[in-house]
This record gives structure tokens, sequence and C-alpha cells, in this order.
């Protein structure tokens, strides 16, 4: 007949070598669960530590509105369909308006962009 100790271990010598092997697997355990975290954490850091870092410089791209591409941009204008949301009927141009077909449970007050050329309204800057 065996007698268990306060804790429901058997006493002794097997009680205790019990004891050290759950703390052995216990801290086992709880390093191979941290060790892809601490990866992860490394890796990212590593990662944002050594980007690149270096002035990128803005191509100056100049284009002339000749008439044959002013011509060519309606064309695509109106078979892309951005002249379905875009067009303001009473500006006549793709300066945006508000779209009224919109529920306004959706957005409230929603409209599109102005899609123009200009550099401080538009698309154009």
């Amino acid at each position: 007949m065996t007698t268990q100790g306060a804790n429901g271990e058997a006493p002794g010598r097997l009680g205790k070598a019990r004891g050290r092997l759950r703390r052995v697997f216990r801290v086992g355990a709880w390093a191979l669960g941290a060790r892809p975290a601490i990866v992860v954490v490394g890796a990212i850091v590593y990662a944002l530590a050594f980007l690149p870092r270096y002035p990128v410089k803005t191509p100056t791209i100049r284009i002339d509105p000749t008439p044959d591409r002013v011509a060519r941009g309606k064309a695509l204008a109106n078979v892309l369909a951005c002249v379905q949301c875009h067009a303001d009927p009473a500006a006549g141009d793709l300066t945006g308006r508000a779209l009224k077909h919109v529920p306004a449970v959706l957005s409230p007050g929603a409209a599109s962009a102005n899609i123009t050329g200009d550099r401080q309204k538009g698309i154009g800057g």
C-alpha cells in the first residue's frame, strides 16, 4: 500500500523527481512557445532597422494637350464610364458631383472626386 504526500504525489525521492520533471516540461513548453514569437518580433525589428533610406526623385512629365490627345481622352472617359459619376452637368467637365443615387444611410453627402488636371483641386498636381 502506497501513501500520498500533501500534494497528491508519491512521498520521497519519486515525488521530488516528478515535481522537477514537471517544472522542466513547463519551462521547456514556455520556451518553445515563446521562441516563434521572439523570432517574428526580431525579424520585424531587423527588417525595419535596415530599410534603405535614400531620397526619391520625383519625375517631371509634361504632356502637351494637343487636340488629338484631348479627343482621345474624351473618348476614353466615355468608354470607361468615368463620365457617369464624375461629370458635373453644370460645369461640363469631370469636376465631380453629388451622388444622389447613393442612399444617405450608406454615405450621407456622397460625392465623386474631381479628376480634372487642376493642380490645386483635381488630380493634376
